[in-house]
């Protein structure tokens, strides 16, 4: 069942990327750091209430968690899905999700850097495989709107390479605060302060431009 639901999970977060790009081309719907913002606090105030009223397990937060909450919220709420968006102005939709998805190597790496986790032989094939089978997509040139030579990156090949990094520092910040609170009060509390910095960010960067006829969309 665990499977089933990480399959699934991925699978509907595929989703992001073609919608994604949809915005970043029309901005006829909302601009992309607003987009980020209202749907991230609504979502994270949701979870927080849910936690708090519902299931009535809200944990007192301390000092020591502010600074995971921050990392999380900052990393792998508004600066990730920032540089996704940024990204996919310039890449198709089908090569930034593909870049996002080296997480797993990413993930490995880190996990070994910060919780010495090791991998078995078997995790290891794993990943080279995986390394192998991305190295045709990210090194095709016609595969991005903007054209590079052999071993040169794009900036938005940059972007959702960072952003990859990114969210998986928040993941760590997040394992470490799950011991001692739930996953959910976590993703609310970091949902709900991504998406005000979010949109503080928009309020800066970005004319709101809402459509009123949203039956065209």
């Amino acid at each position: 069942m665990n499977y089933l639901l990480l399959f699934s999970l991925c699978a509907t977060y595929g989703l992001f990327f073609p919608i994604g790009k949809l915005v970043v081309d029309t901005h006829q719907i909302i601009t992309p750091l607003y987009l980020i913002g209202i749907r991230f606090s609504i979502a994270g105030l949701l979870c927080m209430l849910f936690v708090g009223m519902w299931q009535k397990k809200w944990q007192i937060i301390q000092t020591k968690h502010i600074i995971p909450l921050l990392i999380i919220s900052i990393l792998s709420i508004h600066a990730t899905n920032a540089l996704e968006l940024w990204a996919l102005q310039t890449m198709d939709a089908g090569k930034t999700c593909f870049i996002y998805s080296c997480s797993p190597i990413i993930s490995a790496l880190i996990g070994y850097a910060w919780y010495k986790e090791r991998l078995t032989i078997l995790q290891m094939c794993a990943l080279l495989g995986g390394v192998l089978g991305f190295l045709p997509v990210i090194l095709d040139a016609n595969a991005t709107d903007v054209g590079h030579s052999f071993w040169h990156f794009s900036f938005g090949e940059f972007a959702i390479l960072s952003s990859s990094v990114l969210n998986i520092v928040g993941w760590m910040a997040v394992k470490q605060l799950n011991q001692e609170m739930s996953f959910l009060q976590v993703n609310g509390i970091s949902m709900f302060v991504g998406g005000l910095t979010s949109l503080v960010h928009a309020m800066s960067t970005e004319t709101a431009t809402f459509a009123l006829q949203w039956h065209d969309h």
